[in-house]
């Protein structure tokens, strides 16, 4: 069945309500709020269907923040474009405003604490966090370990020496791709190599405008104008949801433009998983941090806008981008290089906030980790450190 046919005439209204409803309620990222997606559109109001709601999570994690991705198909499903802008416009308001204010607060009573007391004792939330992610993403692969392991014993020297985001992303994909498809050609007589080939050169051509030393020197400087170059730029590489823009906008926004400090980004990352909605949100944290409120408004637009067109131009190809072996492979390598990624950030985080090692620390590191493994939700996590982070600058 098609999933680019024409939609039913939902009411616009509904699907306004039920998406700021989701957007006001979304804790626990991206899967969970795909349930309650799911709970809302499948179950009760029944507007879409099972398969099709599968086929359109399918498709929503190729690029950008898989909930806010879905949030649109199921908009579009309802009632065609207008009803995607206005799924992902009513998704994304609640964790806005929300962010909005707490940069404000923030921003306003910063003075009045210490950052290194708030950082303590949320950065070893950060990386359990951050660990078990990575593991999320490279457990899949168990399975898969004459394509996994030679991708990663190439990725380590390019993680380290390049320190490229986009290069490590790039390179993961690539070589996965071509290894998969070399594999699956003398088992299974697969030809998917070829498409494989077809694809690198855009994807390459596109790389050339962030190798540019003469475009890294223009960027330093922040502008309204560069945020919204470089989040419209990031909405088009970031792959693998959520979790996997951290690593990238650290890696751009503190490492290379020095945009802002480790731990504004960081208190950053807290203040978006303490918000509901995608942590994807994060962005609308770093352009108020920026620019204030136009800031804010600007790069969220625009880091979700590449995405949207290219779920829309999914929809419409879907069946034949199921075929396309070299694509499905390729998004396989990201995904697998997202994850080293991370574990990557998860070491350099650790040498730079946790080192020397102190009682305090190592316990803090410890209790979150276990609570998170007994899937206590990252918000009560992140929430109960932050309060002990100012108790402790007061007491």
């Amino acid at each position: 069945m098609s999933i680019s046919n024409i939609p039913q005439k939902v009411p616009l209204k509904t699907i306004c309500y039920e998406f700021i409803k989701i957007g006001s309620i979304g804790f626990g990222g991206g899967l969970a709020i795909i349930g309650i997606i799911h709970d809302s559109f499948v179950e009760r109001k029944k507007i879409i269907s099972e398969e099709e709601f599968l086929s359109g999570t399918a498709i929503s994690q190729f690029i950008g923040a898989f909930a806010v991705n879905t949030a649109y198909f199921v908009g579009r499903k309802a009632r065609s474009i207008t009803g995607g802008i206005l799924a992902v416009i009513s998704f994304l308001s609640p964790s806005l405003i929300t962010v909005i204010l707490l940069s404000v607060a923030y921003t306003h009573y910063k003075r009045d604490f210490q950052a290194k007391y708030i950082l303590e004792s949320i950065i070893p939330v950060i990386i359990s966090i951050l660990l078990i992610t990575s593991y999320k993403f490279l457990r899949n692969y168990k399975n898969k370990l004459l394509t996994s392991i030679p991708t990663a014993i190439l990725l380590i020297p390019i993680v380290i020496l390049t320190d490229s985001y986009i290069t490590s992303i790039f390179a993961g994909g690539i070589t996965y791709s071509f290894l998969n498809s070399t594999i699956t050609k003398y088992k299974l007589s697969d030809t998917s190599s070829k498409g494989l080939r077809i694809s690198t050169s855009p994807l390459l051509t596109f790389l050339l405008p962030f190798c540019s030393e003469r475009l890294h020197s223009w960027l330093t400087t922040p502008s309204i104008l560069k945020l919204s170059f470089l989040s419209l730029g990031i909405g088009t590489i970031f792959f693998g949801g959520g979790y996997a823009l951290i690593p990238l906008l650290q890696q751009i926004m503190v490492e290379k433009l020095h945009w802002i400090s480790n731990e504004d980004f960081f208190l950053g990352m807290a203040i978006s998983q303490i918000t509901p909605g995608p942590l994807a949100i994060i962005i609308t944290f770093l352009g108020f941090h920026l620019f204030g409120i136009p800031g804010a408004l600007i790069s969220t637009v625009l880091i979700f806008t590449p995405s949207i067109i290219i779920m829309e131009l999914l929809i419409k190809f879907y069946e034949k981008a199921q075929k396309q072996y070299w694509l499905r492979n390729f998004i396989e390598g990201v995904s697998l290089t997202v994850g080293f990624l991370i574990l990557h950030l998860c070491a350099e985080l650790s040498n730079e906030f946790l080192m020397p090692l102190s009682v305090f620390k190592v316990t803090s590191f410890i209790l979150s980790l276990t609570l998170l493994l007994l899937r206590i939700p990252p918000f009560f996590v992140i929430l109960g450190s932050l309060l002990l982070g100012i108790f402790t600058n007061y007491f």
